[in-house]
């Protein structure tokens, strides 16, 4: 929604997000991960975070239900998480990350 309203945003995850809710992949154990970064503030919650602090939707059926991290997260938290889930080589700053783990029944 960078460069639109949040309707037409709203509009987009309602045609999308569905289709994804009922895939095969996403029942067996896939996550989706929505992130609202509109921020508009210079607070950061670490040191390479700026722009306020937003919102971020982890949706899957290995998700703690109702569960609200307290631990302060970046795109590279997300970046970091894809990565070792993945078993790929960490870029940039998610090296020096954490990984989004605890939303998840492990």
């Amino acid at each position: 929604m960078h460069d639109c309203s949040v309707a037409v945003g709203d509009t987009w995850l309602s045609q999308v997000v569905p289709g994804i809710l009922h895939s095969t992949a996403f029942i067996q154990g896939g996550v989706l991960f929505i992130t609202f970064d509109e921020g508009e503030t210079s607070a950061g919650c670490c040191n390479d975070a700026v722009g306020g602090q937003v919102t971020t939707l982890v949706i899957s059926p290995l998700v703690k239900r109702g569960f609200q991290s307290t631990i302060p997260e970046t795109h590279y938290s997300l970046l970091r998480t894809i990565e070792e889930v993945w078993g790929l080589p960490f870029l940039g700053k998610a090296s020096k990350s954490t990984a989004m783990t605890e939303y998840f029944m492990l």
